[in-house]
């Protein structure tokens, strides 16, 4: 789909094209009613086949133009970006509007300006007080998701992206908009599909994409029974966030291999080395966390990103420098020593025992 430069999609004026890949094209616009920039994602017609392009209607009815409103598809993906348009929290991507263009659906979003954190980790792992705050803030992220029922299901670093300046830095999950949601009696379908959805930028400079049925990469962060297409549940979610705390924390990540059956092969059968293995300065605290993150069994797993969140922040607070407190204990505060004082009536006492002395030598004198 071409668009150019200066289209108006209702209040949207399309500004210049900063992505593009299998999935779909994003482009950098400005909202005219609140004079604001921001991103407007759309999404191939070759996803809106079905059911997020497994290749197969699913009723024969649904089988008519990809991405008209009446494909069971093109409902799902309205339905599932309205709700996570009501998430509302600072570490996930806003999701402002939703609209279509000749029949092909587009998400309207919040404008990031920094770099993914696939980025940032090109330059060696984070600091450790870097690790726990941005492990804290995607943690707080999916708590609030999962608590909707809206799972990701592509939690990687090229789907968290950095902005804000040095020591003050905060993560954004993007694609939340792309997520699917879950249901009573619907548990999520295989994973291995929606791997095409990562790496879409929704931030202006990210040109990072992945083309669908590229699966190297986005693979060392799927969770085993996401590897096996099981039905996927939030807890996929822990165990990618688990990765990219490994890839964080090390530098390194915790499955890799020269293509996706390597990959597969090792996050089916092996444990990666422990992190202090490999970065001695983490806290100790944190070598747990990860390999309950990273349990192949996901009852063996973090159940919630409630429970991960409450063993993060103790960490924090573990490590944090006891304040001081204004009340401490005297024998806690050192009390300088004080000099030895003077007495102010030294001269007058030396001039009394001089006369005391004289009176001695008189009466003395008279007795003789």
């Amino acid at each position: 789909m071409t668009i150019a430069e200066g289209t108006q999609l209702g209040p949207y004026e399309i500004l210049e094209k900063i992505g593009s890949g299998g999935m779909g094209e994003v482009f950098r616009a400005r909202d005219t009613r609140l004079n604001r920039e921001v991103a407007i994602k759309f999404i191939s017609d070759r996803f809106l086949l079905d059911d997020y392009g497994s290749g197969t209607p699913s009723r024969p009815s649904d089988a008519h133009t990809p991405g008209t409103p009446g494909t069971l598809s093109h409902r799902r993906f309205l339905r599932e970006a309205q709700a996570s348009s009501a998430l509302n929290h600072p570490n996930i991507c806003t999701i402002y509007d939703i609209g279509e263009q000749d029949g092909r659906p587009y998400l309207i979003m919040e404008l990031l300006r920094g770099e993914t954190l696939r980025d940032a980790l090109r330059h060696g792992p984070l600091s450790p007080a870097e690790v726990l705050d941005f492990s804290r803030q995607a943690a707080s992220a999916l708590a609030a998701a999962h608590a909707q029922g809206i799972v990701h299901r592509d939690i990687k670093p090229a789907n968290l992206f950095v902005v804000g300046p040095p020591g003050k830095r905060q993560i954004k999950i993007l694609d939340f908009g792309l997520a699917k949601r879950q249901g009573i009696g619907d548990l999520l379908d295989s994973g291995a599909a929606t791997a095409a959805f990562s790496g879409m930028p929704t931030a202006a400079g990210t040109a990072e994409l992945t083309s669908p049925g590229s699966t190297v990469g986005t693979a060392s962060y799927m969770s085993p029974e996401q590897a096996r297409t099981q039905p996927l549940d939030s807890r996929t979610d822990l165990f990618s966030l688990g990765c990219v705390i490994y890839e964080m924390a090390t530098g390194q990540r915790a499955f890799d291999g020269p293509s996706a059956a390597d990959i597969f092969a090792a996050l089916l059968t092996k444990n990666p080395p422990a992190i202090s293995n490999l970065n001695p300065a983490l806290p100790p605290p944190l070598d747990a966390i990860v390999a309950k993150l990273l349990a192949k069994d996901r009852d063996q797993r973090y159940q919630s990103a409630d429970d991960l969140l409450r063993d993060l922040e103790a960490i924090g607070a573990h490590n944090a420098p006891a304040p001081r407190s204004a009340t401490a204990p005297a024998a806690e505060v050192p009390t300088p020593t004080a000099p030895p004082a003077r007495s102010t009536r030294r001269p007058g006492h030396l001039i009394f025992k001089l006369l005391l002395g004289a009176a001695v030598l008189v009466v003395a004198g008279l007795l003789w």
